[in-house]
C-alpha cells in the first residue's frame, strides 16, 4: 500500500481574542494537505507568545482533521469557541 505523500505545506499565524477581555493569543498554524486518506487535510497549532493573565489558556498544541481545506476553517473556529476565544 503506498504511503500518502504530502501534496500542500504551509506555515503562519493565527490570531485568537478573548471574548471577555482584552486577551489576545498568536498561534503558528501548519496546514498540510495529503495525498490521500479520510482526513487529508490537517492543521497544527502551536501556541507562540505570552500567556493570557485572565482568560483560560487552550492547549500549548493541537492537531486538527478535515476533509477539505473549506471544512476546516469552521473547525478551528469552533475549537477556539469551546474556549471563549474568536478568531481575529
Amino acid at each position: 500500500m503506498p504511503k500518502n505523500l504530502i501534496v500542500f505545506e504551509e506555515t503562519g499565524e493565527i490570531c485568537l481574542k478573548f471574548n471577555q477581555a482584552p486577551e489576545y493569543l498568536t498561534y503558528r498554524t501548519k496546514i498540510i494537505k495529503k495525498s490521500s486518506g479520510k482526513n487529508p487535510v490537517c492543521i497544527e497549532l502551536t501556541f507562540i507568545g505570552i500567556w493570557p493573565y485572565a482568560a483560560p489558556m487552550p492547549p500549548e498544541k493541537h492537531r486538527i482533521n478535515a476533509e477539505n481545506i473549506s471544512s476546516l476553517f469552521p473547525k478551528v473556529a469552533k475549537w477556539a469557541y469551546k474556549y471563549g476565544y474568536t478568531l481575529c
